[in-house]
């Protein structure tokens, strides 16, 4: 499954920084910024949060990012993007 390649490649701070780079200063950005207001840096916010959605994720929400990265040129780095996103939206909410 994905999501265990997913966790498996992105749990490492700086490897989770450097994917992050790879999809773009906006994103990088708004991932500094998230993980700024929770008081850590932006690769252990990303490798925090791949590991929270692993553990934490309902499975409908596991199958729809199995479902939303099918098919993508980039599945790894697409699912990374897609969980972070959630991540950041989720604590919004809880904010």
């Amino acid at each position: 499954m994905v999501l265990s390649e997913i966790v498996h490649t992105f749990s490492h701070d700086r490897v989770a920084h450097a994917a992050a780079l790879s999809l773009g200063r906006d994103f990088l950005e708004t991932v500094e910024h998230a993980a700024s207001h929770r008081g850590m840096p932006a690769g252990k916010f990303i490798a925090a949060s791949v590991r929270r959605f692993e553990t934490d994720a309902p499975e409908h929400e596991k199958f729809a990012l199995q479902q939303a990265v099918a098919g993508s040129d980039m599945p790894l780095l697409h699912g990374l993007a897609l969980i972070v996103a959630h991540e950041i939206e989720t604590s919004h909410r809880h904010d």
